[in-house]
């Protein structure tokens, strides 16, 4: 009897798992600003001593070799904020929501942290690289070219300014482990077709200039 009443509950239990709805959710967001100010507020403060600043800023230049002993604890202790970086760029849109009728004044606070997260994502590159992860690699370095898109996108000529200093170092990488023979055919394919894409001068430099003249009017007449 009592085995009887065990099933008839598990029963009931399984038909009404099966009675409820389905949860619905919002349709998630196109717009990738909203997911870099995730990544942003994911980051760990950068170390403050000189030497491993120094270290950070020739790795990601290209003039220091990857020290995984110095700088692998700095990725990992970031790597939700990058990854999250990397799935947002893989988004259409990106608005940053700037106050355009603020002028010069409007708030441009989430530029140094955009600057330091790009050079994160540029390092995660020469660790998998240096790993002998060179597909991940490029995945890590086309995610960048595309941030830097996107850090220009609407802004003045402050964010291409901004946005030239994060591409910068992931075309180099490119083109490094391209000339270095490490990188197949298949990958440089990959590589093609955002760099074909792309703007001669990279990005709008015309319109990115027409904005800073605008704010400037803009900030006479107020």
């Amino acid at each position: 009897m009592k085995l009887k009443m065990f099933v008839a509950s598990v029963l009931i239990l399984m038909c009404a798992g099966v009675a409820r709805p389905q949860a619905k959710y919002p349709p998630e967001t196109r717009n990738a600003a909203l997911r870099y100010w995730m990544a942003f507020a994911e980051m760990q403060d950068p170390p403050v001593d000189k030497s491993t600043q120094s270290l950070l800023e020739k790795t990601a230049a290209g003039e220091a070799a990857w020290d995984e002993k110095k700088l692998g604890p700095i990725l990992d202790s970031n790597d939700g904020a990058i990854r999250m970086m990397q799935r947002a760029t893989k988004l259409p849109d990106c608005d940053w929501g700037l106050e355009y009728d603020k002028g010069p004044r409007a708030s441009i606070a989430y530029a140094p942290r955009a600057r330091v997260l790009a050079r994160l994502n540029t390092l995660e590159g020469m660790r998998e690289m240096a790993n002998g992860n060179s597909q991940t690699a490029v995945h890590t370095w086309l995610a960048g070219i595309r941030f830097s898109e996107h850090l220009a996108d609407g802004g003045s000529l402050i964010f291409a300014l901004i946005a030239k200093s994060a591409l910068l170092p992931d075309l180099r990488a490119l083109t490094t482990e391209a000339k270095r023979g490490r990188l197949s055919d298949s990958q440089k394919r990959q590589i093609s077709v955002p760099l074909n894409a792309m703007r001669e001068d990279g990005f709008n430099w015309g319109a990115a200039w027409d904005s800073k003249n605008w704010e400037e009017s803009n900030s006479l007449r107020n």
